[in-house]
């Protein structure tokens, strides 16, 4: 075998093993963020336990559902969703197994009315909806399920006679600390029908902000501040949704196919920073750079180059974190684990609304999200 032989398989290698890589989300069927957005949710229902309960017949919604363990029985579900995550998570197949993992946990959530849980449903719809679409389409199908998702939250709470007062949320906020000591300061249920109605406000507003997403960032982040509220009042994440629906936000985001890092003093800790998450991109996306090749001068802080345009300060920061697949993996083992105590969740998901507040303009998160 020739030099320009071997070159050529050492070539191939390469890209082969890129795309079987794990941390690898491009070069798919599926765009980027949908991609991980996937894994991300696997790994979550994975290593939060969450899977485990489902997959058994018992109190089934449909009738012919009652036996249907005797022919799928759970622990062949259990394996069928593993293996397609599997396949999912190293890029064989994205959008079939996608599809499989949503009809599974979907097929499982029938089988007893005892393991239902809306929010592994709207798992299992996240999941069909990445198996349905494709590099041309987008996120449109996930944005599309997230207005439904806040305008039938926000209309059923609106119908609700028990929202409207103030009642529900008091009985659901009834041995909170925070709750209890803000009631004790005014009229009974007043805070309970101002919380109620801000509620139902902040939906709609969320509905109609992903609806129209030109301002995507912004409603984004509030959307995220809106769900860290909802997890300091009622001291947990429910189970899989805080999660799901925060993550479900990064298919809004569209991936550059170029990125580049000028992390000014070599010796700085954005320098270390930034070279130890190009380490880990699989997809070779980042480049480290003295200078960004638009600006012609070097950088002293933190640089992002991204199509013509520059990104500097805190803004910067936010895109290189989102940018990088190792963000996302340790989001998914920390806000995902079921062994990590849900103190520790909430605060790492403070640590990340107060992070990436879109500061400056509309393209705040680095004009990544469609127009």
């Amino acid at each position: 075998m020739d030099l320009v032989e071997r070159r050529a398989a050492g070539i191939q290698s390469s890209v082969i093993s890129r795309r079987f890589n794990p941390l690898a989300c491009g070069g798919t069927e599926l765009p980027p963020q949908l991609l991980i957005l996937a894994k991300l949710l696997f790994v979550c229902l994975v290593i939060g336990l969450h899977f485990l309960y489902l997959g058994e017949s018992y109190l089934a919604f449909l009738p012919f559902l009652e036996h249907a363990s005797d022919v799928l029985p759970q622990n062949s579900w259990r394996l069928l969703f593993l293996v397609s995550g599997t396949l999912l998570c190293f890029n064989v197949l994205p959008r079939v197994a996608a599809f499989v993992c949503g009809g599974l946990i979907l097929y499982g959530l029938l089988l007893s009315r005892l393991v239902y849980s809306n929010n592994i449903f709207f798992c299992g719809c996240l999941f069909v909806l990445i198996g349905l679409s494709n590099r041309k389409s987008g996120g449109v199908l996930i944005r599309t399920q997230l207005v439904i998702l806040y305008f039938g939250a926000a209309l059923d709470k609106l119908l609700s006679p028990a929202w409207q007062d103030g009642t529900f949320l008091d009985f659901w906020q009834g041995e909170s600390a925070l709750y209890g000591f803000l009631s004790a300061q005014l009229a009974p249920f007043v805070v309970a029908k101002v919380l109620s109605w801000a509620t139902i406000m902040i939906e709609f507003g969320l509905a109609l902000g992903f609806a129209l997403p030109r301002k995507g960032a912004y409603v984004a982040w509030v959307g995220a501040f809106y769900h860290l509220m909802t997890a300091v009042m009622g001291g947990g994440l429910y189970a899989m949704f805080v999660v799901a629906a925060i993550a479900s936000y990064v298919a809004l985001l569209d991936f550059p196919p170029r990125v580049h890092i000028a992390p000014g003093n070599p010796a700085s800790w954005r320098a270390r920073m930034a070279s130890f998450l190009c380490r880990f991109d699989a997809d070779e996306r980042m480049r480290i750079a003295v200078r960004v090749p638009d600006s012609g001068t070097a950088a002293e802080g933190l640089t992002i180059g991204i199509g013509g345009k520059e990104y500097t300060g805190i803004t910067a920061l936010q895109l290189l974190l989102l940018l990088s697949p190792v963000f996302y993996v340790v989001m998914a083992f920390v806000m995902g684990s079921y062994f990590v105590p849900v103190w520790l969740k909430i605060a790492t998901l403070s640590l990340l609304v107060a992070l990436f507040f879109p500061f400056g303009s509309h393209a705040s998160l680095g004009g990544l999200q469609r127009k």
